[in-house]
């Protein structure tokens, strides 16, 4: 049994795009270690539709500070969801338009963090009971 055991920056830790600059060193300030879902987890969820959950979940927790997620749970959610990508052959470049960008369209609705805060804690919770963990935070 394989997990993968990262440490994240920036709340979801996303380094894509503009989040770059937003995620580097400088202005990250916290890091979270986390554990993803091991390997036979992640190819059972691994799908569009998962990935699209799991990206858009991670967004909203690291940007709905009434959400109830911590930075942690977002490093979780996105970890997660690179090893989901990873393991279904996504691009870079893919990730970003596909899923990154579909994702962001939807946060910048006003109202998102109450239409999709449940939706995300869902997302979390099924991570957890599939072994994924927040170790420290």
């Amino acid at each position: 049994m394989t997990t993968q055991t990262h440490r994240r920056t920036c709340s979801g830790g996303v380094a894509i795009g503009a989040f770059v600059l937003l995620c580097s060193p400088v202005f990250a300030k916290t890091y979270s270690m986390i554990q993803t879902p091991p390997a036979a987890a992640i190819a059972s969820i691994s799908s569009a539709e998962t990935l699209h959950q799991l990206v858009l979940a991670n967004l909203i927790a690291s940007n709905c500070n009434g959400s109830g997620l911590t930075k942690g749970d977002a490093g979780l959610l996105g970890g997660t969801a690179q090893a989901v990508a990873e393991h279904m052959g996504v691009s870079g470049d893919q990730y970003f338009s596909d899923y990154i960008h579909p994702a962001m369209i939807k946060v910048m609705v006003p109202d998102t963090c109450d239409q999709y805060g449940g939706d995300a804690r869902k997302v979390l919770e099924i991570l957890k009971g599939l072994g994924g963990v927040v170790v420290d935070e």
